[in-house]
Formats: C-alpha cells, sequence, structure tokens
C-alpha cells in the first residue's frame, strides 16, 4: 500500500521585495499596504529611517546654537525660569552651558535609537486601539510594527529634505524642532507661549501624509473588518489623544 503524503500549506511570499515596499509605501499605498499585511517586515524601513535620522540629527547637533535655544526653552518654562531667577550670574551662565551640551548629546541619542522607539512604541498603540476599538481581529504586534514603520517613512523624506536647509541655513535661525518649517508652528511668533508651539507642531505636511498612510495601512491588512472609516476613526483618536497630552504638558509649563 502507499500512502500520499500530506500537503503542505505554503507560507505566503511577498509580491514587493523591501526596496519597492519603501517606494510603494509613499506612492502606491494601497497595494503595497495590503502586501506588508500578508507578509509583515520592517527592518528595511526602519533602517532607513534610522540613517536619516542619524544623519540629520547629528547636523543639527553641530549647526544648532544649543546656547541661544536653551536659553530660549528655560525663558518660556515657568518653572524652569523662575528657578534660574534664583541663580547669580555665574550660576546662570553654567547652567545654560550645562544644558546646551546635554541638549547636543541628545541629538546623537535621537538619532541613533529614535525611530526604533517611535516604531515599537507606536506600533504596540495602534495594536492596543485597534483591538479595544473591537477592529484588531488577526492584528498582532508583528504586522502593526511593519504598518507604522512604513506609514512612517514621509518623516525620513522630511529629514532628506531638511539636510541641505540646515548645512545652507544661519545656525542662529535654526529651530532644531521644525527645521523644515513645515508645520504651523513655524507661522507663529518667537514668544509665543510653550501650548502654542506644541499644539501647531502637530499640524504638519508629513504628519498629515503618514496619518493618512496609517490608515491605509491599517485597512489594507483587513478591509473587511477595518474599513477605511473605522481605521480613520482610531488612527484620528490616537492623534487627537497624544496632542491634547502633548499641548496639555506644554500648557502646565507655559
Amino acid at each position: 500500500m502507499s500512502s500520499t503524503p500530506p500537503l503542505v500549506a505554503q507560507a505566503p511570499q511577498p509580491r514587493f521585495g523591501p526596496l519597492a515596499r519603501l517606494t510603494g509605501a509613499l506612492f502606491s499605498p494601497g497595494e503595497t499596504f495590503a502586501d506588508i499585511g500578508r507578509t509583515p517586515s520592517w527592518l528595511a524601513a526602519l533602517l532607513l529611517l534610522t540613517i536619516t535620522g542619524l544623519a540629520v540629527n547629528i547636523v543639527l547637533a553641530q549647526r544648532v546654537n544649543w546656547y541661544e535655544v536653551t536659553r530660549s526653552q528655560i525663558e518660556k518654562n515657568k518653572f524652569a525660569a523662575a528657578q534660574f531667577e534664583r541663580m547669580t550670574d555665574e550660576q546662570r551662565e553654567q547652567a545654560y552651558q550645562s544644558a546646551a551640551g546635554r541638549g547636543k548629546i541628545w541629538r546623537y541619542i535621537r538619532g541613533a535609537v529614535g525611530s526604533l522607539l517611535l516604531i515599537v512604541i507606536m506600533g504596540g498603540v495602534y495594536l492596543g486601539a485597534f483591538k479595544l476599538a473591537g477592529a484588531g481581529g488577526a492584528l498582532n504586534f508583528k504586522t502593526a510594527r511593519a504598518i507604522v514603520s512604513h506609514a512612517y517613512l514621509p518623516l525620513g523624506l522630511r529629514e532628506v529634505i531638511g539636510i541641505p536647509i540646515l548645512l545652507l541655513k544661519d545656525p542662529s535661525a535654526i529651530d532644531p524642532e521644525n527645521f523644515v518649517a513645515s508645520n504651523v508652528a513655524a507661522l507663529l511668533p518667537g514668544d509665543a507661549p510653550l501650548w502654542q508651539i506644541a499644539l501647531g507642531a502637530s499640524v504638519d505636511i508629513f504628519g498629515i501624509w503618514c496619518l493618512v498612510l496609517l490608515v491605509i495601512g491599517f485597512s489594507a491588512f483587513n478591509p473587511k473588518k477595518i474599513p477605511l472609516g473605522k481605521a480613520a476613526g482610531v488612527v484620528l483618536g490616537v492623534f487627537i489623544f497624544f496632542v491634547l497630552l502633548g499641548t496639555g504638558i506644554a500648557w502646565i509649563f507655559s
């Protein structure tokens, strides 16, 4: 007697390679994110975002006048400003110099690990948000992480655009948090309170692009359980939560 070996289910194969996914996520997101949902991967997107993030933060660390940036930030923070008023001129100067040095070092750290932390944290946040909304279904952390990493590629494009701007711009005129002037905060006066800057920074061209890709990406993973309307509701809900949180914290310190 002969026996027929059992059929082994073939794992789905990606239709697009890593490089095609990077460009496809930006310019043909529907088809690309459907492929990412079937065979999730994130290393190529993480590598690209890390390289661009590290590059722009190295330039920022070298080009920005951190002494003046730190001084401006302290003056806008009512708690820090009150503390500095009690210092002598010598103590205040030493504190400014120390804070400026920490701000410069922080840029190197942010460039090295910022993209990794952002993707991992927000992948978990969106996974939890969709599960709470009853739209998660088969969505897992691996898939959510892959969708988030590719949806955040516009941030890498912003950093690529920002590098020549930073190299050509007068160091005294560089805003390290808005070096491309791509959001509403760039239109505010220099003495605007922290909460207005935080709120204005949330309305960003590249950030809005990321939100659109997140909606398309999560919906493309499972269009039946996560239609575009539901995906938009969850993504915008998470966005509004973080905007209110950031603006509220900035208002406390303004």
